[in-house]
């Protein structure tokens, strides 16, 4: 629904309404009411008239669009980005070799790394036309995205100004590490390096958050806690502020969830305050219009 043109289309008056989304129309009919449309670079987007197909068609486009910066230049940062995060994921398990990668898993850190890698495969898939008409692909990458950005605040907030601390007043034998400059260049690109490559890929993109995702963040930080306890009382905690018997343990997992949530909400905040502003009044009205015409 970000697309528009300055030509019409009026051979047919039920679908006017869409004029100014599309470049050109082809193949209409009512007996089957099929509807093919074509974005601004051509490539067929929906051949449904039904609401739910064609507003997840023009939606699932965004995934290869921005408004700030070229199409290939949005390529390239993505297949940058993904080229940063699989070197960082490949650091991590040459000097973390001694124990299973299942096991580092225990990490939020190595969730939101994990989820990033995930992220930036689904979508330069559909540069490549693998998902070009899969909407539920398209779901799948913007819940990832927003779990995977909304958890990065917590991640790098909490390693710096609560577990960095604690570790770096230990001596090497009880760390079982040393932390030396190879740690710390790690640490830094894990616990804030991948906080900014995903506020980067939010600014350049043409996602949106919707509010009602929230739900899915929620559930994967029962999920993680839900591990992170099984872990702890099979084994030992994996964050020794997060034993899981004081009272304190649950403080923070609850603040934890909160700057989540918290983070969240600010990417929902600027898609729709700075994002929305970037776009021509015009376009604005079209894309309202649009969704009017569904909610009919």
């Amino acid at each position: 629904f970000f697309f528009s043109s300055r030509r019409r289309h009026t051979r047919f008056l039920p679908v006017s309404w869409a004029r100014r989304c599309v470049q050109e129309t082809d193949s209409i009919s009512t007996a089957d009411s099929s509807l093919e449309i074509k974005t601004i670079g051509g490539s067929v987007i929906s051949t449904d008239l039904s609401k739910s197909s064609l507003l997840l068609s023009l939606e699932k486009n965004q995934l290869t669009e921005s408004f700030i910066i070229s199409k290939k230049a949005l390529f390239t940062y993505r297949l940058l980005a993904l080229s940063y995060l699989v070197t960082l994921c490949t650091w991590r398990r040459i000097d973390y070799s001694y124990y299973p990668f299942y096991e580092d898993l225990k990490y939020m850190t190595v969730w939101g790394l994990v989820l990033g890698v995930v992220y930036y495969i689904i979508v330069l898939s559909f540069y490549l036309g693998k998902f070009s008409t899969n909407n539920f692909m398209y779901r799948i990458a913007q819940i990832v995205f927003e779990i995977a950005f909304s958890i990065e605040l917590t991640i790098t907030l909490i390693f710096w100004f609560m577990i960095f601390p604690n570790a770096a007043g230990m001596n090497p034998e009880a760390l079982g590490f040393v932390i030396d400059a190879r740690y710390v260049v790690l640490t830094i690109n894990m616990h804030g390096g991948i906080f900014l490559v995903l506020w980067t890929e939010l600014i350049v993109n043409s996602l949106v958050f919707y509010k009602r995702d929230v739900i899915y963040l929620l559930l994967f930080s029962g999920c993680y806690g839900i591990l992170n306890f099984i872990y702890t009382a099979l084994k030992e905690p994996v964050y020794q502020t997060l034993d899981w018997k004081s009272m304190i343990s649950y403080i923070h997992a609850l603040v934890a969830t909160f700057m989540s949530t918290l983070h969240f909400f600010i990417g929902h905040y600027y898609c729709k305050k700075v994002k929305r502003a970037e776009l021509e009044p015009q376009q604005q009205s079209e894309n309202s219009f649009l969704r009017v015409q569904f909610e009919k």
